[in-house]
């Protein structure tokens, strides 16, 4: 199953721009900088390795656009965070052997928050997809170069502001009018945590055999959707659902649950554009492994801390042991003292080591906080120590 961790990273963007006539056809360059979170989905057989974006701050430098009338619209203090960015839409792959990446980032300009945009004549959001190529130094934690490829923009913008052809045809993942976005969680959580994953809408759930779960669509400019199913190998297409409110199935389920099944979503819009998004179920038996990955520092006193949603995670899933390994972006401590927080308030006290720990049994969902107990015992590779995540293997069973 995926091994996953998270990075933290600066970054430059710049887009450029060959705008329309309404805009009197000249170039805009864009540079914004700033930091990304990037969640790496490694294999232990493949050096490809999913990625995608789990946060987001940019600034970007001030620009000036020169209308025809002679005019001029000035942009100041624009700022894209997170809430602007469709983080599922985020998506890329990095080549560890060769460290070239390329990676979309998906956001929405709103006039709302940029009142220039009337003056271009856009009073509607218009979304934006940028693909970032260049190479990514897993074990330096930084992007050693990166160059944006030509952007594509939805339908809904107006004739005239940019030139055509603005992209490569349908190339794009987020070309179609009609996008499509799935997401995933156990089927037998309160309203609270509902609205937890509605917010992050996770890609992935950890299932027992006889658990149920629930996938939730969404589909961006539904109204130009002809088409939409739910598919899955060895199980009948989910159809029927398009225009429905709320965008829900809930309780879909296989008993027992199939081992580690994708569920995609397939979307064709009028113009005959299908738009993908998936999601991934893995199945516990008895005797597997998963990697944590906590997230911490000496800058945060030396705590590494690390939470697994009920949402996600069956309440069913039981830890039998747990050791330190080594991260895929470098080595870190041996020794730790963990305290593990189960849902209930219950807490827990265990040494943890390279060696399997098997202290009792305890639930998988909940929160850890790991300290490092020797500060001169290394696991992995010493010229590599990861400052920022430390990676814990445990094995599995379900109650």
């Amino acid at each position: 199953m995926p091994l996953t961790f998270t990075s933290k990273l600066s970054i430059c963007s710049t887009p450029h721009l060959q705008l329309g006539q309404r805009l009197g056809g000249g170039k805009l360059d864009l540079k914004g900088c700033g930091t990304i979170t990037i969640l790496f989905e490694p294999t232990l057989h493949s050096p490809l390795t999913p990625i995608r974006l789990a946060d987001v701050d940019l600034q970007w430098d001030p620009f000036q656009i020169a209308l025809p009338q002679g005019s001029v619209v000035e942009v100041k203090d624009l700022v894209t965070t997170r809430e602007d960015f469709d983080l599922p839409a985020c998506t890329g792959i990095l080549n560890r052997e060769t460290e070239e990446f390329h990676l979309t980032f998906a956001f929405t300009l709103h006039p709302a928050r940029i009142h220039q945009m009337a003056r271009l004549g856009i009073t509607r959001p218009i979304r934006v997809s940028i693909i970032e190529r260049g190479q990514l130094s897993m074990k330096e934690g930084r992007l050693v170069e990166a160059h944006g490829d030509p952007f594509t923009l939805r339908s809904n913008l107006p004739a005239g502001i940019l030139a055509e052809p603005m992209a490569s045809g349908h190339n794009s993942k987020h070309s179609c009018s009609a996008t499509a976005h799935l997401y995933v969680t156990l089927a037998d959580i309160t309203a609270g945590e509902r609205e937890q994953a509605r917010y992050y809408m996770p890609k992935e759930a950890w299932v027992c055999p006889k658990d149920q779960f629930a996938l939730y669509w969404v589909i961006d400019n539904q109204q130009s959707a002809v088409s939409a199913e739910i598919s899955a190998p060895g199980l009948q297409n989910i159809t029927g659902f398009l225009g429905k409110n709320p965008p829900v199935l809930a309780g879909v389920t296989a008993s027992p649950a199939p081992p580690d099944v994708d569920y995609t979503l397939s979307v064709v819009d009028n113009a005959d554009c299908t738009s993908k998004d998936s999601v991934h179920i893995h199945r516990v038996d008895t005797g597997s492994t998963r990697l944590l990955s906590a997230t911490g520092s000496s800058e945060t006193n030396f705590i590494w801390s690390l939470d697994i949603p009920k949402f996600t995670n069956s309440s069913s899933i039981i830890v039998t042991s747990i050791r330190t390994v080594e991260c895929f972006t470098g080595g870190g401590y041996a020794d730790w003292a963990c305290q593990k927080t189960d849902p209930d308030g219950q807490v827990r006290n265990f040494p943890v080591h390279v060696n399997p720990t098997t202290p009792f049994l305890f639930p998988l969902v909940g929160s850890y906080l790991f300290q490092p107990t020797n500060l001169n015992n290394f696991v992995g590779s010493g010229q590599h120590i990861n400052a920022n995540n430390a990676c814990f293997l445990v094995t599995l069973k379900c109650s």
